[in-house]
């Protein structure tokens, strides 16, 4: 099992203060063509051994991670689970995700140091618990699933690391390399992972997201931080505090 590694949710490299983590987000927004080729690997059992899900920050990336996870620790890779790899937030595995308690998942990101804060890189310590965690037994011939976030935020002994266990990937075990700037991946990596890419969202989606999980911003506002967001989501809401209208209003003048 892997315990969580911290006790302060707003330490987390990928969590938005006020907003859910990815882990705990259902909704997928605006990436229907990537979720569409990972669906058909998966339910066709032939997923990639490691998945590099690449696109700017704050569009998805991790949720669509945390949305493969769920289904192939419930389903496995066969068709028997729902075509958009939808799971329930209130199935089990959905459960234990949130609490960070399943046995088959592994979450790997930035830790903090001996003061508390956050290491600025994902260090090889971090890295290397992909051997044990691959090298253990899944539940019931079950798969193991590991999700590393951000991949650009490795230093050179944790690349190195991470290039030893793919290229010897494990049997029913997937690999999910979060990345923001997938050019700045060793050559290597990138060449032993397959591509998922991830768009910015169009206005429509970003304008009906903002619109639904920041309901107080209206108008003027809203447009302004639609577009200063340049389709990102994560951006969006990061910005919605009043330092940030106010940077959008400052760039709208």
């Amino acid at each position: 099992m892997s315990p969580p590694r911290r006790e302060s949710e707003s330490e987390e490299p990928d969590r938005i203060a006020g907003f859910a983590h990815p882990r705990g987000t259902y909704d997928l927004i605006g990436q229907d063509v990537p979720l569409a080729r990972a669906a058909r690997a998966i339910r066709a059992g032939r997923p990639p051994q490691a998945w590099l899900i690449a696109g700017p920050p704050g569009i998805g990336k991790a949720t669509l991670a945390y949305r493969i996870a769920r289904y192939v620790l419930r389903y496995g890779a066969t068709p028997a689970g729902p075509p958009d790899l939808a799971v329930s937030s209130t199935e089990a595995v959905s459960r234990q995700i949130e609490a960070q308690s399943h046995p088959g998942l592994l979450e790997l990101s930035r830790q903090e140091n001996e003061r508390g804060k956050l290491k600025t890189v994902l260090d090889v310590d971090e890295v290397r618990r992909l051997g044990a965690f691959f090298g253990m037994t899944a539940e019931a011939g079950g798969w193991r699933v590991a999700i590393l976030d951000s991949a650009d935020e490795m230093n050179d002994n944790a690349a190195n690391a991470l290039l030893k266990i793919l290229e010897e990937p494990p049997s029913r075990g997937l690999l999910m390399l979060v990345s923001h700037a997938p050019g700045r991946l060793l050559p290597t990596i990138r060449s032993r992972t397959q591509r998922l890419d991830l768009k910015p969202l169009d206005e429509e989606s970003l304008n009906n997201a903002l619109a639904q999980m920041l309901p107080h911003i209206e108008g003027k506002d809203r447009s302004s931080l639609l577009r200063i967001a340049e389709g990102s989501l994560g951006l969006g809401l990061r910005l919605s505090g009043e330092e940030g209208l106010k940077l959008a209003r400052d760039a709208e003048t």
